[in-house]
């Protein structure tokens, strides 16, 4: 596991971390204050040759599988952190303190581009519905920000909206 400390400001990027407490998955389980655990795969070589012979397409391929599964599935609902998946290939000559290292971190691409077929300003559509989402990211903003000394703050919000009942809920 990995952790991912999002930045609050907009000139600085988040952090991502793995630490040696990573390798540890009871130690990896908990996170660090401010931060969130980011589930990972590591896939260590033994020689120079073997990993740069390793199918790096493939295993992102598996990696960006498992993110398509856990949407699929309901799990990044019950779990957002699941979205945040990351894949690490390395190979350490230890003899001379020479590491080589890469880090992926899958995204879902289409088969094709998303066409927009009409758009409509949501507050002209449902102002109903832009004053519900409105207070829902609010309160998400106040309660992330109120729980900066929790051990999971939550990196998403997540949204359900009816468009029937022009109800707006939030995952919990």
């Amino acid at each position: 596991s990995g952790f991912l400390t999002a930045s609050r400001h907009e000139q600085i990027g988040s952090l991502f971390q793995v630490q040696a407490a990573s390798l540890d998955a009871a130690a990896a389980s908990g996170s660090q204050q401010g931060s969130s655990v980011c589930p990972g795969q590591l896939l260590l070589t033994n020689t120079l040759e073997s990993f740069k012979r390793l199918d790096k397409q493939t295993a992102l391929a598996t990696a960006a599988a498992q993110v398509w599964d856990d949407i699929r599935s309901g799990a990044a609902e019950q779990q957002p952190g699941l979205l945040t998946r990351f894949l690490l290939l390395a190979y350490g000559d230890l003899k001379h303190f020479v590491f080589h290292y890469w880090f992926a971190f899958p995204a879902l691409k289409p088969p094709s581009p998303f066409q927009q077929l009409s758009a409509t300003p949501l507050t002209t559509a449902y102002s109903n519905l832009h004053q519900q989402i409105t207070a829902a990211a609010d309160h998400w903003r106040s309660s992330s920000s109120s729980s900066s000394s929790t051990q999971h703050p939550d990196l998403f919000c997540l949204m359900q909206i009816d468009l029937q009942q022009q109800q707006v809920t939030t995952a919990s």
